[in-house]
């Protein structure tokens, strides 16, 4: 894959590095401290608190009301609901940059119109949609609806189901990103540059299976852990893919460079952080002086060549 990292290098050697002054951050997301990640991260805490209360109230009242309805399609709803909403307001944020939110706008690079991509990201939701019926239908194990089930329990199930995710998500990643299957399967979505918020579900229907169905399933299938588990878990991964590809650097949710810079270096960042450094592959500062230190050796070395003839 490094003859994709090298031409992918090229292509954006006129880039600035993502240290816009709205990033409270100084550093790149892997060598940020304590105090640099606990107020974005506390939007997460916040939410999850509050998904697993109003879960808790809410859920019994749905069973009771409307008791057709299979309440194991829950967390694909809400997930749909929360996604959608968090999408459609990038698209409108994008549209309306003149407004308070377009200072928070750090990355505007895309080549590919949001209204472009629309239509495979809508195809992708229908697979997921489907995907979601075939497995509670035939294949999950029921998973707990007895509400008295702890916040504590909840938060143990969903850093279970996290660790799974980042496991499966980063093999399959890496094998994406071979020679030959890298062309076939991943190359539509690194035609994106992550400053559109949808464009996290712009890919093929396979790249998407390996990155976006297997991992988030296979975690609760293993645990059959709770419904309110799920709910909590598809609350938090709604609003990863539109933040993390959208560009916006808002001060209370964490700053996109984490995926920004695997779509600037292709070998960087391929997962959630734990299996990147484990494997050594997490983007640091040196790393992204040693890459413009080469293109610039390559364009020294061009510009010279031009010069003699």
């Amino acid at each position: 894959s490094s003859g994709i990292n090298a031409e992918y290098g090229d292509r954006l050697q006129s880039q600035h590095h993502l240290h816009h002054p709205l990033c409270f951050h100084s550093h790149t997301f892997a060598e940020m401290g304590f105090k640099d990640t606990f107020l974005p991260y506390s939007f997460y805490m916040v939410k999850f608190v509050s998904v697993f209360y109003v879960g808790k109230w809410l859920l019994p009242i749905i069973e009771h009301k409307f008791p057709h309805f299979n309440i194991h399609y829950a967390p694909l709803v809400w997930f749909e609901c929360l996604y959608w909403f968090y999408g459609i307001s990038h698209m409108i944020m994008d549209r309306t940059p003149n407004l308070w939110w377009g200072k928070y706008k750090v990355v505007q690079q895309e080549s590919i119109s949001d209204v472009q991509m629309l239509p495979n990201v809508i195809f992708n939701h229908l697979f997921l949609i489907a995907s979601q019926i075939v497995y509670s239908t035939y294949i999950a194990r029921g998973g707990s609806t007895e509400y008295d089930i702890s916040i504590f329990t909840t938060l143990l199930e969903v850093a279970f189901y996290y660790l799974i995710f980042d496991l499966v998500f980063y093999y399959g990643h890496r094998f994406l990103h071979l020679p030959g299957v890298f062309e076939v399967l991943h190359k539509q979505h690194h035609q994106t540059k992550g400053s559109v918020g949808i464009s996290g579900f712009y890919m093929h229907p396979v790249d998407y299976f390996l990155e976006g169905i297997l991992p988030s399933f296979l975690g609760p299938f293993l645990l059959n852990g709770h419904l309110l588990s799920g709910l909590c878990y598809v609350s938090l991964n709604s609003i990863n893919s539109p933040h993390s590809h959208g560009g916006y650097c808002f001060p209370f949710l964490p700053p996109p460079d984490n995926h920004y810079h695997h779509h600037r270096y292709y070998n960087k960042n391929y997962a959630l952080g734990i299996l990147d450094i484990f494997h050594s592959t997490t983007f640091t500062s040196q790393d992204g002086l040693i890459t413009r230190g080469k293109v610039r050796m390559a364009n020294e070395k061009s510009n010279k060549g031009v010069k003699e003839r």
